[in-house]
């Protein structure tokens, strides 16, 4: 499933962007500051985030301001949808989906799918008309019916003309009924999906193969010293918000195959060994694609500090994520490398 095409309105200062098309291989948005640009990324984010509850829409904060009075006197602002997106199905997709819902589609094609303020997402089937027409025509050409449904323009009216000639032919012409109830069910259908959208198995295959937006900017970025025990406290917690660059933390210590447990060891040996493992790994996942500078390697130092006072002090383990340069035989924290490599390094932990 492609996205092909995106449309975000009524989202803090985007009245209607219109259709923007979205190219098959790299599209870069291009415009002044604060012209909207991250606005539209957010917006196309909330529609099926990668990771839960890390974008979601809110009426409150991402309703224009300057509308939301005025609107909310003539519609509830709730079922508003800000963003909707049209994506390409594939053979096996179309496949699928004609078989969920339990009939023939023809070449369905594209899905529109939408997030409204209230959260509920609204998938469509996004038909060509002309095509799914000329398909009926077809087959009612099969049952002497071709001339009369020539001049039919949309599928409701076929189904109708459709359902007024079955109750004309005699029972026993079980394949003339046989296709027309066929034709019939599948005119019904498309037009009902083209205006109430999908429900049941078939919205349920499609939600399971939609694609997940992955928003990364600057405020994902990994910090150079990491408070372990304070991060996997909060993951651990039940609908824990977590922010962006905890996120990134987390990913980072998948990426380098380790989990809570692991670095938090108090046995000396087994936490250098399991930082050294941590770093080799990480050292061959993040330098398989950057090849500006070859001579570095990841290097995880772990140590303990207090926080807090008095009876309140606890001890934390925390996490230094440094660089080693083997030219010039120094080690430098993450955050002293340069802006680009510290940005790269977060981007590959995170969508690992």
């Amino acid at each position: 499933m492609r996205l092909s095409t995106a449309q975000v309105s009524l989202f803090r200062n985007i009245v209607d962007s219109g259709p923007v098309e979205v190219e098959r291989d790299i599209t870069c948005m291009l415009g002044k500051n604060e012209s909207g640009k991250t606005t539209f990324l957010q917006a196309l984010a909330s529609l099926n985030p990668a990771y839960e509850g890390s974008f979601s829409l809110d009426l409150a904060a991402d309703y224009p301001r300057w509308r939301t009075a005025r609107d909310a006197r003539e519609m509830d602002l709730s079922e508003v949808i800000p963003v909707w997106a049209r994506f390409e199905l594939d053979a096996e997709e179309s496949e699928d989906l004609s078989e969920k819902l339990g009939l023939p589609l023809p070449q369905c094609g594209f899905l529109r799918v939408g997030r409204r303020y209230d959260g509920e997402l609204l998938v469509e089937l996004d038909v060509d008309e002309r095509e799914v027409m000329a398909t009926l025509v077809a087959g009612a050409a099969e049952v002497g019916l071709g001339d009369r449904a020539a001049t039919r323009s949309k599928p409701q009216d076929l189904a109708a003309l459709f359902k007024e000639e079955l109750s004309k032919l005699p029972k026993d012409k079980k394949d003339e009924v046989k296709v027309l109830r066929d034709l019939m069910t599948t005119a019904e259908t498309v037009s009902e999906l083209s205006s109430s959208g999908l429900t049941g198995k078939a919205l349920q295959s499609v939600v399971e193969r939609l694609p997940r937006f992955f928003y990364f900017s600057e405020y994902s970025a990994l910090a150079g010293r990491i408070d372990l025990t304070d991060l996997f406290t909060k993951a651990k917690r039940a609908n824990a918000k977590l922010e962006n660059h905890e996120r990134t933390a987390l990913s980072l210590l998948r990426l380098a195959g380790v989990d809570d447990g692991e670095f938090l060891d108090a046995d000396f040996e087994t936490r250098i060994s399991e930082l050294e493992a941590a770093a080799n790994e990480l050292s061959g996942e993040v330098f398989r694609y950057w090849s500006q500078n070859r001579d570095i390697r990841v290097s995880l130092v772990s140590d303990a500090a207090p926080i807090g006072t008095g009876k309140t002090q606890t001890i934390h383990r925390f996490l230094d994520l440094r660089l080693h340069d083997l030219r010039h035989q120094v080690t430098t924290n993450f955050e002293r490398r340069s802006p680009g490599f510290r940005w790269f390094f977060s981007f590959v932990a995170a969508i690992s």
